[in-house]
């Protein structure tokens, strides 16, 4: 299986402002996905840019795992937009999830 790769861009106060998901983001790497996202100190972040535009493979885990994590934000009233992969395949898994109104 590809490795995913989650990396994160900082301010000069090493407050999080960008995510950005690369890579296979399949149910074999679900737990690592959430065990990194989980472990994010967001507690002084205001705004949240979240990219999945490098992704080359994407399934209904990492959706979940994604939906649970932009949950989270909206609970901690942190603002955030999300870029889509450009693939039209992926954007219709996003789709037929079910879950793409709940990502705005």
């Amino acid at each position: 299986m590809e490795e995913f790769q989650i990396d994160f861009v900082a301010d000069d106060k090493d407050v999080v402002q960008q995510i950005s998901f690369k890579g296979e983001l399949l149910l074999g790497n679900q737990s690592r996905v959430k065990e990194t996202l989980s472990v994010l100190d967001l507690s002084s972040c205001n705004k949240l840019e979240i990219q999945l535009s490098e992704v080359s493979d994407l399934d209904l885990a990492f959706l979940q795992v994604l939906y649970s994590f932009l949950s989270n934000l909206k609970k901690l009233k942190i603002k955030y937009s999300i870029t889509w992969p450009d693939d039209t395949e992926l954007v219709g898994l996003i789709d037929r999830s079910g879950l793409a109104n709940n990502f705005n």
